[in-house]
């Protein structure tokens, strides 16, 4: 019996800590999806085609746009920025972030 109340009693309290507005997690992840989506925008050319063989490595200090370099498959990190796609595009079901990912993983 103790058992069966603890259940109810901590699925209760998850249950209480989700109200109307959305989780903190949930919450998280749009603003990561806002940032992919900036980030493709700034990787993007004027007519909106990714190059998949520069790949962002980081935001040098005092600046606010990605440093790009050319990325192969043998470099440790190569695999980091296709799978920040695939779980941008996990949460929001973007297609364009979809087609991002299939790109840069194919790569």
């Amino acid at each position: 019996m103790r058992r069966i109340l603890y259940i109810f009693t901590s699925v209760l309290a998850i249950a209480s800590c989700r109200s109307g507005e959305k989780m903190f997690a949930d919450r998280a992840l749009d603003w990561c999806d806002a940032k992919v989506a900036l980030a493709l925008d700034r990787l993007s050319s004027e007519d909106g085609v990714l190059d998949p063989s520069l790949s962002p490595r980081n935001i040098a200090p005092g600046d606010s746009t990605w440093s790009t370099r050319p990325v192969c498959k043998e470099l440790w990190t190569a695999g980091f920025w296709p799978g920040i796609l695939w779980y941008s595009y996990g949460h929001n079901g973007n297609p364009r972030t979809a087609e991002a990912a299939a790109l840069y993983t194919e790569r």
